[in-house]
């Protein structure tokens, strides 16, 4: 285990990497342009942009090479140890999100401590899956994915059906309705009972919520700051006044 664990913390750090890699480079097209407009500062900047740029990427394909490597001596699939290593890096961009969303008693929050929760992913629906859903509803699908470090490469996965009515424009917090499945795996479900001793019916129900809250973090962190400060305004209206 102790060398799986050491991949997949390889994978978490390529996951940044590349993400840097792809930053640096729009961060050098940027300054290039501006370069073009006003002074030759930001062409020198943009070129020594590029050049970290190029140097990550070829660290970075370094370090794959080895993932490749190390996955065939442990006779594990790189797509999933990598797909494990994006997932760490969503989940560190909505922890503080998630933090938010858990109460202190929450069944979910049991799955957050040290050395369980370390990513997450999320997969939206498509036209087959959108065919099963009721017709008189405007139906959403997504899978969240969540993986611990007891057992890496085996996530639970959390299908969450949000319905609405047909007016969709007309309705409330109170007219969407959540239809919640959970798939977690045998050896995830005895090793998560064995780290958190919670009874097989209060895991479940710990996946669960979890997933859906994975869910509901990434969806309030990607809006638009107005509407995000909105949301936050309402959700102070709606706490009962001090008496």
């Amino acid at each position: 285990m102790s060398g799986l664990r050491a991949l997949i913390e390889e994978a978490i750090v390529v996951a940044a990497a590349l993400t840097a890699r792809d930053d640096l480079d729009v961060a050098a097209a940027s300054t290039q342009r501006l370069g073009g407009l006003t002074s030759g500062m930001w062409r020198a900047l943009s070129r020594e942009l590029a050049t970290a740029a190029a140097r990550l990427d070829s660290s970075t394909m370094e370090r794959l090479d080895d993932i490749h490597r190390r996955a065939g001596v442990l006779q594990v699939e790189v797509d999933d140890v990598l797909r494990a290593g994006e997932a760490a890096a969503h989940l560190a961009e909505h922890t503080a999100r998630i933090e938010t969303l858990l109460g202190p008693d929450d069944p979910g929050r049991r799955l957050l401590g040290p050395n369980l929760l370390f990513g997450f992913g999320l997969d939206s629906d498509d036209d087959d899956d959108r065919a099963d859903l009721e017709d008189d509803a405007a139906s959403r699908l997504v899978r969240a994915t969540v993986f611990f470090w007891p057992e890496p490469l085996t996530p639970a996965t959390v299908t969450i059906v949000a319905s609405l009515p047909t007016d969709a424009s007309l309705a409330t917090d109170d007219d969407v309705a959540f239809e919640l499945t959970l798939d977690a795996p045998p050896l995830l479900h005895l090793a998560l009972s064995t780290a958190t001793e919670l009874s097989t019916d209060d895991l479940n129900q710990a996946l669960t919520q979890l997933g859906q809250v994975c869910w509901i973090a990434h969806t309030l962190d990607e809006l638009p700051p107005d509407e995000d400060e909105d949301e936050d305004e309402d959700a102070d209206d709606d706490e009962p006044d001090d008496v």
